[in-house]
């Protein structure tokens, strides 16, 4: 199947079968470039501040067009929660992970969630100082 080719219906299940390009279908490049945008995203928003990133500075960030960035988000402040949301999820994640492989000492729990708070806390991007 070639990227030219339309969207064809597979008789064998009764589901779309989507157009094909390197590889890809079209959800899954849709997921990549979100994916690209939102480490755009990290990076820009950890970098210069909220206020002080426009979606062009994304866009150049993630090397797409303004087109992909609105086919995934309505506006900054939509990649701006999503990226929060992302990276309070991975801290409680792995917060929860450490509590849990710690011994059932309750200080030896507390001791794990609070190194693995402190180490998100200095090695993720966005909450990373850096020199403007």
């Amino acid at each position: 199947m070639t990227a030219s080719e339309p969207v064809q219906k597979n008789s064998d299940n009764n589901k779309i079968k989507e157009r094909q390009f390197k590889g890809l279908s079209l959800s899954e490049r849709k997921q990549l470039r979100r994916e690209k945008l939102i480490e755009a995203g990290i990076e820009a928003y950890g970098t210069h501040g909220f206020f002080a990133v426009t979606v062009k500075d994304i866009c150049n960030e993630a090397k797409l067009t303004e087109r992909y960035f609105y086919e995934s988000f309505k506006k900054s402040e939509q990649l701006f929660q999503t990226i929060f949301l992302k990276l309070i999820d991975e801290l409680q994640h792995n917060v929860m992970q450490a509590i849990m492989q710690a011994s059932s000492d309750p200080h030896k729990m507390i001791d794990a969630g609070l190194r693995a708070l402190l180490n998100e806390f200095f090695t993720t991007q966005l909450f990373t100082f850096r020199k403007r």
